[in-house]
């Protein structure tokens, strides 16, 4: 997979569920209270919140690396 790959995913809400080190991530996507999209990304049950696409590429880990670097090996 790549980071257009994925930004596109993100763009129509496709859920993306992966392993990675023999764990279990999900991508998948939410409204909060008032509406707003929310991306929620991280290992099953585990998942943390991103208001963004750009939000989540630059901050989003799995284990120590970002997944923005681990995204081109799945």
């Amino acid at each position: 997979m790549d980071i257009k790959t994925l930004q596109f995913y993100t763009e129509i809400k496709k859920d993306y569920e992966f392993t990675y080190k023999n764990k279990k991530y999900d991508l998948s996507y939410k409204k909060d209270n008032n509406g707003k999209d929310l991306i929620l990304f991280g290992l099953q049950y585990q998942q943390q919140i991103f208001h963004s696409f750009n939000e989540l590429i630059n901050n989003a880990k799995i284990e120590n690396s970002f997944f923005r670097e681990v995204i081109k090996v799945l």
